[in-house]
């Protein structure tokens, strides 16, 4: 004599509209805690190194606004003796007899 065992079929609830409305409450809330305790920080240290890099940049135009008219003053004293001879009165405080 076969034994009959009953077969328990899996009970689904319905989701009650409550339900999904706490869900995105504690996502929400979930957001809200993470947003100034991760990705502000993050995004300061962002600015500030970008703030940095600009400063950086600003130098090196100056630098190189520097070594554009060093180069030039260089090329100059090379190629023309009347630079040079203003050079030495004015640098050097050079003065020529007579």
């Amino acid at each position: 004599m076969p034994v009959h065992v009953p077969t328990q079929q899996p009970t689904h609830r319905p989701t009650s509209p409550g339900t999904a409305l706490v869900s995105w409450v504690l996502l929400f809330m979930a957001m809200a805690a993470f947003a100034p305790c991760i990705v502000l920080p993050e995004w300061r240290a962002y600015q500030r190194v970008c703030e940095a890099e600009q400063a950086e940049q600003h130098r090196l135009a100056n630098m190189q606004r520097v070594v554009d008219r060093e180069r030039r003053t260089l090329d100059a004293l090379q190629r023309d003796p009347a630079v040079l001879a203003r050079m030495a009165k004015r640098e050097l405080r050079f003065q020529e007899e007579g």
